[in-house]
């Protein structure tokens, strides 16, 4: 990074207290899910309380800056996205308190030291929900569509899928050749068929392709993407149904980890995170929201749970008036506006508790709770359990 780039890169969050604490984040920013990763962090480092955070930003990833030598001399935390055993070697010699954001990468041994947290980003568990997800909704032939370059977080969410699909003694799904339309491809698939794309932005070249094939979605063609990126999903024809991968909450925790390392309040660890429910949208489901602006209200709610929400900035963003969203979401969904909303902010909090190992505090901030208390007396009204039984009861 040139010296003006890192001039520019540098983030000041004022805790309170004189005294700084450098602090180096290493996250590359190319695709949605590390974006959100990074607003994560940055969304922990304006909240937090304490010594301030000096906060330095390395967009490209840690990988070229490991090619120098005291790179992180002078900083007293790092937060880096890991993409290779070389990379994880090279920050592990730093011998600063360290957080690890890394894809599940098999096989390989994680770090148990008192100065490192890893969180783990568990891909296969994406693919195995994909398959169930289908599965739930009987559908019998099944394909997948990757990355156009190998990458392993597109062969994990393959072989989890394949797994949870042979599992329930279904054949292995069926993948484009290495060249060749993906349009003349999609023609020769038996139908129904249900696919699972490596990410929304696959998915909506899926949805592309099938609309130049003439094929009829979801009908004939059920496509599910991953990530849930709310640009990408809700500006497609149909719209793109989507797991969800909390990458903003994973950054959010990554934060928090790294300042308990600091304080020296929590010892090193690993933490596995992995997803939520999918989101259905009309690309998997014929039955989803057929009242047009209900269904953007609800999308646009879904991908900002964190917010607060109010029914007059759901009908802006749905393009009708308020009492309009209001009413008709009564008649589609037999529940009041608010009442879905709630409902939403639920099932996310539940995909949490039953997919990850994020404080409950955290959780409940992440959708859009004002405290734990009180998200965790609708989960007793709901669930019959609190957080803590929940997720012991859904793991068990």
């Amino acid at each position: 990074m040139m010296k003006s780039q890192q001039a520019d890169s540098r983030l000041w969050y004022n805790g309170g207290m004189n005294r700084h604490l450098n602090i180096l984040v290493a996250m590359p920013t190319a695709s949605h899910s590390e974006r959100m990763k990074l607003e994560g962090i940055l969304q922990y480092a304006h909240g937090r309380k304490g010594r301030r955070w000096n906060l330095e930003l390395d967009l490209g990833g840690i990988a070229g800056r490991l090619t120098r030598r005291n790179a992180t001399r002078g900083f007293d935390g790092l937060i880096a996205y890991v993409r290779s055993d070389a990379e994880r070697k090279s920050l592990l010699a730093t011998a600063i308190p360290t957080v690890l954001i890394e894809d599940l990468l098999a096989p390989t041994s994680f770090p148990r030291r008192r100065d490192v947290v890893t969180l783990l980003c568990d891909h296969v568990a994406e693919g195995r929900t994909a398959a169930d997800y289908f599965i739930r909704r009987l559908h019998r032939q099944f394909a997948f569509v990757g990355t156009r370059v190998n990458t392993e977080y597109s062969a994990l969410r393959l072989k989890g899928y394949a797994e949870a699909l042979a599992a329930a003694g279904f054949d292995a799904p069926l993948v484009p050749p290495a060249h060749g339309g993906l349009a003349q491809w999609l023609r020769r698939l038996p139908k129904p068929c249900a696919l699972f794309a490596v990410h929304d932005l696959r998915a909506r070249q899926v949805l592309a392709a099938a609309e130049e094939a003439g094929i009829a979605v979801p009908e004939e063609l059920a496509v599910l993407g991953v990530d849930n990126d709310d640009v990408l999903c809700t500006t497609t024809s149909p719209t793109l149904s989507s797991i969800p991968t909390f990458d903003r909450p994973l950054g959010f925790a990554a934060g928090r980890a790294l300042n308990e390392l600091i304080l020296e309040r929590a010892p090193g660890r690993v933490i596995r995170t992995r997803h939520a429910q999918v989101v259905t949208r009309r690309s998997t489901d014929v039955s989803a929201v057929a009242d047009i602006f209900v269904a953007r209200a609800l999308d646009w709610a879904g991908a900002h749970l964190d917010e607060k929400l109010t029914a007059s900035e759901l009908a802006r963003h749905a393009g009708c008036s308020k009492l309009y969203l209001q009413t008709r979401a009564e008649r589609v969904l037999g529940l009041t506006l608010a009442a879905a909303i709630r409902r939403l902010r639920l099932e996310s909090a539940a995909g949490l508790l039953a997919g990850s190992d994020l404080p409950v505090s955290d959780i409940a901030a992440c959708c859009g709770f004002a405290c734990v208390s009180h998200f965790a007396a609708l989960m007793r009204n709901t669930h019959g359990l609190t957080p803590l039984a929940f997720r012991r009861r859904s793991r068990s």
